[in-house]
């Protein structure tokens, strides 16, 4: 319904500016051109205006808008949306998993757009919901209790829809009511009356039927009806008067300018809120008269014109006129007759304007398109976006528009992401002042700050789904991702501003929870109070920086932590955070407490998977970002491994074997349930099968294979874009893939290894200083191969979403700088530990210091 109001609006506000130049020129144009010209121009127009109204989606890609008016966002929101109301809602009978759903729908342009929706199912407490959405009025039923929601917009243009019907058939039933009355007081012309009729069709060149009549109910001659037309003469009208009368009245006839009328009161009713419209109407209808007027008189000499204008006058004196506008009348009000008494009067020869009318004809079918009204905000393409970069302080977001097609295969989807293909279709917005910046959490939406951004954005290798909302200039006015962001909880400098996860902490049975004051290395401190002190880690209890953070903390969670304070064998505690503030706390117990499921119960658990019933996720089989797993939406995985488990099995799978492991146990995902018992989930090679032993693999699961399979990529950031070190960089990588070329590396599958790619880079602060111009990076790359069977698998050894081989080394480069920022020299090195320097001790310092510097001094990789 927006679409139709702003196409309405648009519409009548570009024929009103064609209208207002008509009217200017009309008047400033009197007299030069015939009135046949004008009423040519009127009926033109009036008829593009009738038709424009249904064409103008099409037209509109044709003739491009002149002038762009941004449509209020409250005529947005308040319209029901046809495109995506029925998937948001729909959206709830997934998480419920079970319910109904129907409605009225066409696809148009490969789109489905829904003209009205129903949906109905049992919430989670378990609750009856009937939500009932069209055009005009949402219903939310629960438990019989109803809610209503008025969409505006729809309205609006409801009651448009009943004022432009109740205009055109009110008149309609008006003019019939008029012509019944009229018929009812009227008697069959006499002989001598029909005599006269029958010289002036003659005269006229009339031969269309009609039927003459005298009746009392009228005081000037007129002509009403469109299929049986019928011409009214008052009682009394005789003489020379009577000829003229009806030979204007059998001009109408012939024109069929009943049919015109009927074409003005339509062209009216359908733009009867502008007003400009309502003028051209009644300058239309006057034109017809002078066009009449013109016809009888344009052979005619000056006594002639006299004397028809003499009887023109005496029908106005007669004082009544017409009934209904869909009747022509002789007369009219004075302005009008003197008007045309005027217009009678000169003899004056008019021009045809052919250019002129050629002109006019072009400037309506382009005024339709003058005006264009688009929202304030607008989806770029599509339903969705992949977006790939989000730079704040650039002020910029880089992004891929995707089609509803597009989001519903999932599994196309990521074949274009790894591919390359969906990248190389990258554009970029600039963001608009003050752009809502927003993640997801549980179905609703939080704000992102910078360190979120990068941490979520700008470590992913290979972008993040969301949706990009561009304003009438193509600006982006919100960036939204689909799921929520993450945070390296580990690290040191993080903003927990507008963040949703859950951190896991460890508890009495793990290491120190007391209520002292928090020491360096000390882990959790809560006293019960609005805030809390922690020092956050991963799922699996790492922790490379020991940095404390305090959050407030809400009513909820502060009555959780009053029930577990007396739990002194908690392994561990997961403090769930929504938008910065601890809202809920749990006690976890020990990973290796938990059993794990047997083929035929993990099928049977993860049929009737919930978000509530995860306690604690982990993955393995490549670095992930701390505070990745904790990140994961819970309900949207398990609606995942819902539909998962419903997928057909593998059929003689081949699992025994190093072939099977890389087609099926690449990747792994921990899931640690309520009831005390571990669901893993596997991914390889294989596309879009996911695992949950060595012998059941099922297919068809494109979402859920594709986040097991991209984990690891959220700890791949290229963070450095000094030209002078991505330059030494790529001669490493050359350098790197050589000696991997050669027996002591490669081996007897050396030839495997065909090219070698950057995937991390950052600079570091080292643990000792290595010299005022020296400064040190970490780095990981990625091998391409030609069959990952090749390649010489350790313990540290990993394979990313690319299928690029890491050997899961501690890899550094040194570097010494000049003066003018070039590097004077360089060095690669490998080092068996990893950031932050911070927890080593002297003796792993020096011996790392030790390294950097030969590394220098042998210069290349190692």
């Amino acid at each position: 319904m927006a679409e139709n109001l702003t196409h309405l609006l648009a519409t009548s506000l570009g024929f009103g500016a064609l209208i207002a130049l008509l009217l200017f020129l009309r008047r400033r144009l009197e007299g030069r051109f015939a009135p046949t010209w004008w009423r040519q121009v009127w009926t033109w127009l009036m008829v593009v205006m009738f038709l424009y109204l249904p064409a103008r989606s099409f037209l509109a890609v044709w003739v491009p808008s002149l002038v762009d008016v941004a449509t209020p966002q409250a005529v947005v929101e308040g319209a029901y949306d046809r495109v995506n109301g029925y998937s948001r809602d729909h959206e709830r009978i997934v998480e419920a998993g079970s319910g109904g759903a129907g409605g009225a729908m066409a696809t148009i342009d490969g789109e489905n757009i829904w003209f009205r929706h129903h949906v109905h199912y049992e919430d989670a407490a378990g609750r009856d919901v009937l939500i009932r959405d069209n055009d005009y009025l949402r219903t939310v039923t629960i438990d019989g209790a109803t809610t209503y929601t008025v969409h505006w917009t729809g309205a609006a243009y409801l009651v448009y829809e009943l004022t432009a019907a109740a205009l055109f058939f009110g008149g309609l039933v008006r003019y019939g009511l008029f012509r019944c009355r009229a018929l009812r007081q009227s008697t069959l012309a006499g002989e001598e009356d029909l005599a006269v009729l029958a010289e002036q069709r003659r005269v006229v060149g009339c031969d269309r039927p009609v039927e003459l009549y005298r009746c009392t109910l009228v005081h000037t001659p007129l002509l009403m009806g469109f299929l049986h037309p019928v011409i009214l003469l008052p009682q009394g009208q005789t003489g020379g008067s009577l000829g003229t009368a009806l030979a204007h009245e059998l001009t109408h006839l012939k024109h069929r300018d009943t049919g015109y009328l009927l074409l003005i009161s339509l062209v009216r009713s359908l733009h009867w809120f502008n007003p400009l419209v309502w003028l051209m109407a009644r300058r239309a209808r006057q034109d017809v008269e002078l066009c009449c007027d013109y016809e009888l008189l344009k052979a005619r000499d000056e006594a002639g014109r006299r004397a028809y204008g003499r009887t023109l006058l005496d029908q106005m004196t007669a004082g009544e006129h017409g009934l209904s506008r869909l009747t022509t009348g002789f007369s009219g009000d004075k302005r009008e007759v003197f008007a045309r008494f005027r217009a009678i009067m000169d003899s004056s020869p008019k021009r045809r304007g052919r250019a002129a009318m050629a002109a006019a004809m072009a400037a309506a079918v382009l005024a339709g398109s003058l005006v264009g009204c688009q929202a304030e905000a607008d989806r770029p393409e599509g339903d969705g976006a992949w977006i790939t970069a989000l730079d704040p302080e650039a002020g910029t977001v880089a992004y891929v528009p995707l089609t509803r097609e597009q989001l519903s295969d999932p599994d196309a989807l990521w074949d274009e992401v790894f591919s390359g293909d969906l990248l190389s279709r990258e554009r970029t917005a600039e963001l608009a002042e003050g752009a809502s910046l927003l993640h997801t959490w549980e179905g609703e939406a939080y704000s992102l700050n910078p360190v979120t951004i990068q941490h979520t954005v700008g470590m992913s290798q290979a972008g993040v789904p969301g949706e990009v909302v561009l304003d009438g200039a193509g600006r982006a006015v919100r960036v939204q991702l689909s799921d929520s962001a993450h945070l390296a909880l580990d690290g040191a400098g993080l903003d927990f501003t507008g963040w949703c996860g859950r951190i896991a902490l460890p508890g009495p049975g793990a290491a120190l929870l007391s209520s002292i004051p928090v020491e360096p290395g000390s882990i959790f401190f809560y006293d019960g109070g609005d805030s809390v002190t922690i020092d956050p880690r991963s799922g699996q209890g790492s922790d490379s920086n020991h940095t404390q953070y305090t959050l407030p903390v809400s009513a909820e969670a502060a009555q959780d932590w009053a029930e577990l304070e007396g739990d002194d064998l908690a392994y561990g505690y997961t403090l769930t955070v929504v938008d910065g503030t601890v809202t809920q706390i749990e006690a976890r117990p020990s990973p290796g407490a938990y059993l794990p499921l047997p083929p035929s119960d993990a099928l049977e658990a993860m049929s009737d998977l919930q978000g509530g019933d995860i306690v604690d996720i982990s993955f393995s089989g490549g670095p992930v970002t701390v505070g990745w797993a904790e990140g994961l939406d819970r309900d949207k995985l398990a609606r995942m491994i819902r539909q998962a488990a419903g997928q057909p099995q593998v059929p003689e799978a081949v699992t025994h074997s190093d072939e099977g492991f890389l087609d099926y146990g690449l990747w792994t995902l921990n899931l640690y349930l309520k009831d005390g018992s571990r669901l893993s989930l596997y991914a390889g090679r294989a596309e879009d099968q996911v695992s949950i032993s060595e012998t059941v693999h099922l297919e068809e699961c494109p979402e859920l294979y594709h986040l097991i399979r991209s984990a690891s990529d959220s700890a791949q950031h290229i963070a450095v874009t000094d030209p002078a070190i991505l330059e030494v960089m790529d001669q490493v990588l050359t350098d790197t893939l050589a000696l991997w070329n050669t027996p002591d590396h490669g081996g007897e599958y050396r030839a495997s290894y065909l090219d070698a790619q950057l995937t991390a880079l950052s600079l570091l602060e080292p643990p000792e200083p290595l010299g005022d111009s020296v400064a040190l990076y970490g780095y990981d790359l990625g091998f391409v191969v030609d069959d990952l069977f090749n390649a010489p698998w350790a313990d540290s050894s990993w394979v990313d979403s690319q299928l690029r081989y890491h050997t899961g080394l501690n890899a550094y480069l040194a570097a010494e700088r000049g003066g003018d920022g070039s590097v004077l020299r360089w060095g690669t090195f490998l080092h068996k530990c990893s950031p932050p320097f911070g927890s080593w001790d002297e003796e792993m310092r020096s011996a790392f210091s030790t390294s950097a510097a030969h590394a220098l001094e042998r210069g290349g990789v190692e």
